[in-house]
């Protein structure tokens, strides 16, 4: 091993049924807890791909974070207006000269977080970007108290 070798050192990838390639962005042996990052995983309710970032615990387990990406696509279509009204306000609250017409049809869903579950309320982000560059890409915070969503938002550059 060279003194350069963590900048040279090839990456762990797995294959998992359910996400497809995996890519292991970080590990924390202290809290027994690993990142994985996928790039292309079907979300059905927009019929493409989005990407993944899946905290899992040390042993490698996805079987809770598979779980919790299918519920998600369950209730995906009722968090998603009460995504665009926190979208809408935050927009208006920061009078931004780009104003959302139709935040369906301006923005895509590209990603999101997958937490590890062991802790209540779960926390998690989506990131949303334009179709076109005239509008902002957006994150959403969102956290889940008894299947009901109560999200805030930041704003991505």
């Amino acid at each position: 091993m060279g003194i350069f070798s963590f900048l040279f050192r090839k990456p762990v990838v797995i294959e998992d049924g359910f996400f497809g390639r995996l890519i292991q962005e970080s590990c924390d042996f202290s809290a027994s807890r690993v990142c994985w990052y996928a790039k292309s995983v079907l979300f059905t309710p927009i019929g493409n791909t989005i990407m993944c970032m899946i905290d899992a615990d040390g042993a490698g387990s996805l079987l809770a974070q598979c779980s919790f990406f299918k519920q998600f696509e369950e209730l995906y279509p009722e968090v998603l207006p009460k995504i665009r009204l926190i979208v809408e306000s935050e927009v208006q609250r920061m009078a931004l000269d780009v104003p959302i017409i139709d935040f369906e049809m301006t923005h895509r869903l590209a990603g999101l977080t997958i937490p590890q579950l062991t802790s209540k309320p779960v926390k998690w982000e989506l990131w949303f970007e334009p179709v076109d560059t005239q509008q902002w890409g957006y994150t959403v915070i969102v956290d889940m108290i008894d299947n009901i969503p109560q999200a805030g938002i930041g704003i991505s550059a």
